[in-house]
């Protein structure tokens, strides 16, 4: 979700969520506006976004997209889904938090849907966030293992992984926001 981060650890901080009316405690789940520092239980601000693109506490209006639902069930080339799995992999290890995936999330938005290698472009990504990438790549490791019987856990090992690294990092636009 753009201008949302997402925390899991409180260390200590006190919150209080103001939709359940009750205090946040460490180990829970929560999730902030960054622009007006607001913070809420990840269930209770999910509820409410459904319904309302604005801060429970002060109103700041905020331009949430829709959530979309993709699907790459019907993918079945094997190049594409190591080629988007690779890359995803490859941010994520680049941007670990939030904060710093969405100060360069413009540029990313619009290098990566440009992108071919080959004959091989990128499978739609939805970079709302960090977590949506992260999702997305769970996604795609399930859709490879169901084509390849690959344990999802041995995907970054695979030949065709190593080839798009090679690629990818010779690559001179999008190395620099790649890491592996």
């Amino acid at each position: 979700m753009e201008n949302i981060s997402e925390l899991f650890d409180l260390f200590g901080e006190n919150i209080f969520c103001s939709i359940c009316q009750e205090d946040c405690s460490e180990g829970q789940r929560i999730r902030a506006f960054y622009e007006c520092k607001h913070s809420f239980h990840l269930k209770c601000i999910d509820i409410w976004l459904k319904g309302n693109k604005s801060c429970p506490t002060c109103r700041h209006n905020y331009n949430i997209p829709e959530k979309k639902e993709l699907s790459y069930e019907n993918v079945n080339d094997i190049e594409r889904l190591y080629l988007t799995w690779t890359v995803l992999y490859g941010v994520l290890k680049r941007f670990k938090n939030a904060r710093s995936f969405n100060d360069t999330k413009d540029e990313l938005f619009n290098l990566l849907p440009n992108i071919r290698f080959e004959n091989y472009r990128l499978l739609p990504l939805e970079l709302n966030g960090r977590s949506s990438l992260n999702f997305m790549k769970q996604y795609i490791s399930n859709r490879i293992f169901s084509l390849t019987s690959i344990s999802r856990t041995a995907i970054h090992r695979q030949p065709n992984v190593y080839r798009w690294i090679d690629k990818i990092e010779a690559h001179q636009e999008l190395s620099r926001f790649i890491r592996y």
